[in-house]
Formats: structure tokens, C-alpha cells, sequence
């Protein structure tokens, strides 16, 4: 066990396991990343506008606040984004979502700033 695992374990209870060589990903569009908003029948393929608006229990958010946040995380826009969409079979971590909600894992790498970001979604009831 790694260092960040035994600190998830202790700090939050979680103990995520991981396998590296099922971890498969493919460039998406920036467009469809973030204005597609729909629910897909395969909970593999929820959009993130979808699962950030729409959590298990329900949620006050709305679309304003959606669009601040992806404008403060990438205030230099949209095209300058390099995002990859990765399969969630890879950890055990989507598996609740994958009961029932959705998953969604995707790295964002924004070139106008150098940074890097990572976005994971998976519930379950």
C-alpha cells in the first residue's frame, strides 16, 4: 500500500485499490466536455454538466454556478484545454456509481496556465 492510500485509510475511511493496466483514455472535445448536458443510458457516458448538476441526493446548484466554477478553474477559455475522458474500470472507486448514478473520471491539462486537473464523479445511493 502507497503512502496516499494508507493517508486516505486513516484520515477518511476509504481504501481505494487500482489497476494501472486498465486505465484507458481518449481525447475529448472541449465542447462536448463541458456544454453537453445529458443522462445516457450507459452510466459510463454521463456528461459532467449532467453528473455535477444532478448528485444521488440532490443538489441546489445550477447552471450559473457550474459555468463559475469551470470559469475559475479555466479562466483563459476552452480551447487551450487538452482533455482526456478515462475508463472507470480501472478502480475501485466508480464502482458504487457504476450501480446506479454514473461515473466520470477525466484530466484536464490547460496549457495557457501549465495546470493540471483531474475530475472524478461516482455515487451511488
Amino acid at each position: 500500500m502507497q503512502k496516499w492510500q494508507k493517508d486516505l485509510k486513516e484520515k477518511y475511511d476509504l481504501d481505494i485499490s487500482f489497476d494501472a493496466s486498465k486505465m484507458k483514455a481518449h481525447v475529448i472535445d472541449s465542447k462536448e466536455f463541458f456544454e453537453v448536458m445529458s443522462k445516457n443510458d450507459d452510466r459510463y457516458k454521463c456528461s459532467y454538466q449532467y453528473l455535477f448538476l444532478n448528485p444521488p441526493h440532490g443538489s441546489s446548484l445550477t447552471i450559473e454556478d457550474f459555468n463559475h466554477i469551470n470559469n475559475m478553474l479555466f479562466p483563459n477559455g476552452y480551447d487551450c484545454l487538452e482533455i482526456y475522458d478515462w475508463s472507470t474500470d480501472w478502480s475501485d472507486y466508480f464502482e458504487d456509481g457504476l450501480e446506479w448514478w454514473g461515473a466520470r473520471c477525466a484530466s484536464i491539462y490547460d496549457k495557457s496556465l501549465n495546470r493540471f486537473i483531474v475530475i472524478g464523479a461516482s455515487a451511488t445511493d
